[in-house]
């Protein structure tokens, strides 16, 4: 299983056999937001405000103990889902 968010790797599948915590730049998450046809400014808005207020009650930046970071700020998303299988990979052998 494969899925996204914010407390995965800490609250909904602590147990997981692999728990990749993927990270980016603030302003290479707010471009690939905004590749999906939405105005700059508002996704900016919206993304980084979503994190200021997430950021007061959990600390999703931060990979938890055993949570495996993933920093896919210069990664192509054929290059991002390559390094998960790999980790995947890694993790089964």
């Amino acid at each position: 299983m494969v899925a996204e968010g914010r407390d995965i790797t800490t609250v909904i599948a602590p147990e997981a056999d692999l728990r990749i915590l993927m990270t980016a730049d603030d302003e290479v998450r707010v471009a690939r937001r905004a590749g999906e046809g939405a105005d700059v400014a508002t996704v900016r808005q919206a993304v980084l405000g979503r994190d200021k207020t997430d950021s007061a009650v959990s600390s999703f930046h931060e990979a938890a103990d055993g949570v495996l970071t993933l920093d896919t700020t210069d990664l192509t998303i054929e290059e991002a889902v390559t390094a998960v299988l790999d980790r995947a990979a890694e993790a089964r052998a």
